[in-house]
C-alpha cells in the first residue's frame, strides 16, 4: 500500500494532536500524535501540514526540533525516535525508558532531556546517541512537562490528567544537569502541574489547572523556585492549562475548551486571545515573539501576529474534513448524581452515533446505540449501570463512535 494513502487513512479517523515544535526558520514545523505512529510537518508555518512515514512502533506525546532538521520524539513506552533530515529517515534511539515519556527539550545539539511517568528523567549529553536513566525520588510522580535554564539548573512538574487522585503535583528541581532532584512543592488536592517554562536562573513559571473545578492555575517564581506565588488575576473564562512557551518575557499558555493566555510581563500578568479551537490545546510552540503553533483535539492552529490572530491549519490530504469532526462536552468533569455529556456535530448533516461507557476495567457499564445526531445531541447519564444499580466511584471512559473515527474522553465520579 502507498505510505501516503496509509497515513491519510490513519489521520482521517484521529483526533489527538498532542505535541508541536516550531522551528527558528518560522516555517518549518512539527506535530505528533496520541492516536497514531505518524508524524505531520509544515513548511509554510503551520498554514498547511502534510503526513510523514517514521519507523516508531509507538504512539507519540512530545515532538522537539533544533533547527528543522534535527527532529525528536517521546512516546509510548519511553520510546525516543531521532531523525537528522527533517523528519525523511528515523531511528530509534532508545526505548523502554519509562512506560511512557511525555515531554523532551534540547539545551542545544548534545545535552537534552525526557520525562514521563513513575517519576523517571532521561538525560544524554550527545544528542541521544546514549540516554542516561534516573529514576527520581518521587516514584507516584507523572511528569509533564520539563524546562533547563543552562546544562545543569533545570525544572519539571508533573500531574495526572483526569485522575480520582490527590496530591499529584509535584514541582522538582535539579543543579547537576538532571542526575538528582529536589522536591520545591507538592499539591494536597486535586492540583495539577502540567508544564515549565524557565525564563531565566530567577524566573520561572508553571501552569496546570485543578481536576475538580477546571480552573486554571498559574504558579510563578522570582527567586529561582525557592518561593511561590499563585496568580489570582488569571482572565476569566480559562480553563485547565496544559502547556506554556515563552520568547523572553513574552509567553503563551494553552488549554482546555481551546483557551490560550498571553503575557508581555514574564507572567506577571495574562490576557485572553481568541482560539479558532473548542476543544483541549496539549502543546504550544513560539519560534520568536510572533510566529506559533499550538495543537490539540481536532486542531492545529498557528498565528504569525503573535497570537492576535489564530487560524486553523491544513492538512494535505484531509482538507477542511477535521472541522465537520464531532466535538464532545460536559456538564462537569467530576459529579456525582446525574453527567449530561453533549456531542456537537459542526457539518449538521444528519448522522448515527453511539455512545458507550466503560469503567476503569474495561467493562461495559452503559451504552446509548444508534442515536440521530444533525447539529447536538444531549445524553443524560444517572450515574448508574445497564441493570439499574448505581455505579461506584471511579474514573469512566466514554467513547463516541462517529461515521469515519471516534471520540474518547473521561470523567470521574464521586460519592
Amino acid at each position: 500500500m502507498n505510505s501516503l494513502l496509509f497515513l491519510a487513512g490513519i489521520f482521517a479517523s484521529m483526533s489527538s494532536f498532542h505535541g508541536c515544535a516550531l522551528a527558528p526558520d518560522n516555517l518549518t514545523g512539527y506535530v505528533v500524535t496520541l492516536d497514531t505512529i505518524a508524524v505531520l510537518k509544515t513548511l509554510n508555518g503551520g498554514s498547511t501540514w502534510s503526513p510523514i512515514p517514521t519507523s516508531a512502533s509507538r504512539k507519540f506525546f512530545d515532538v522537539f526540533t533544533l533547527d528543522g532538521e534535527k527532529v525528536w520524539t517521546c512516546g509510548i513506552l519511553g520510546e525516543i525516535m531521532y531523525s537528522a533530515d527533517g523528519g525523511n529517515t528515523w531511528s530509534m534511539q532508545v526505548t523502554g525508558v519509562s512506560k511512557y515519556l511525555t515531554r523532551i527539550e534540547f539545551y542545544d545539539s548534545l545535552y537534552g532531556w525526557a520525562v514521563g511517568g513513575d517519576g523517571i528523567v532521561a538525560r544524554t549529553r550527545n544528542g541521544g546517541d546514549y540516554w542516561y536513566q534516573y529514576f527520581t525520588p518521587f516514584y507516584l510522580a507523572e511528569f509533564y512537562g520539563v524546562s533547563f535554564v543552562d546544562t545543569l539548573t533545570g525544572y519539571a512538574v508533573a500531574g495526572w490528567p483526569d485522575n480520582y487522585e490527590t496530591a499529584q503535583g509535584y514541582i522538582v528541581r535539579s543543579v547537576n544537569g538532571g542526575i538528582n532532584w529536589e522536591l520545591l512543592r507538592q499539591s494536597e488536592g486535586y492540583d495539577e502541574y502540567l508544564d515549565v517554562y524557565a525564563i531565566n536562573e530567577n524566573v520561572i513559571v508553571v501552569v496546570g489547572g485543578n481536576d475538580e473545578t477546571l480552573e486554571p492555575i498559574i504558579l510563578r517564581s522570582s527567586d529561582g523556585g525557592n518561593t511561590w506565588d499563585s496568580l489570582t488575576n488569571i482572565p476569566s473564562g480559562a480553563y485547565y492549562l496544559r502547556a506554556v512557551d515563552f520568547v523572553g518575557n513574552k509567553g503563551w499558555a494553552v488549554g482546555r475548551s481551546g483557551t490560550i493566555l498571553h503575557t508581555e510581563d514574564g507572567g506577571q500578568t495574562w490576557v485572553r486571545q481568541f482560539s479558532p479551537a473548542d476543544s483541549t490545546l496539549f502543546d504550544v510552540d513560539f519560534s520568536d515573539e510572533f510566529h506559533g503553533i499550538a495543537c490539540g483535539y481536532n486542531h492545529i492552529i498557528y498565528t504569525t501576529d503573535g497570537g492576535q490572530t489564530w487560524n486553523d491549519g491544513v492538512i494535505s490530504g484531509i482538507g477542511e474534513s477535521r472541522k465537520s469532526i464531532p466535538a464532545i462536552s460536559f456538564s462537569k468533569r467530576i459529579f456525582t448524581d446525574l453527567l449530561v455529556i453533549e456531542i456537537s456535530n459542526p457539518s449538521n448533516v444528519d448522522s448515527r452515533i453511539d455512545i458507550t461507557i466503560f469503567d476503569a476495567k474495561g467493562t461495559l457499564v452503559m451504552a446509548w446505540h444508534s442515536l440521530s445526531m444533525d447539529g447536538m445531541r444531549r445524553i443524560v447519564w444517572d450515574g448508574k449501570g445497564k441493570q439499574g444499580k448505581p455505579a461506584e466511584s471511579g474514573v469512566y471512559y466514554i467513547k463516541v463512535e462517529f461515521p469515519g473515527g471516534f471520540l474518547f474522553d473521561k470523567v470521574i465520579k464521586v460519592r
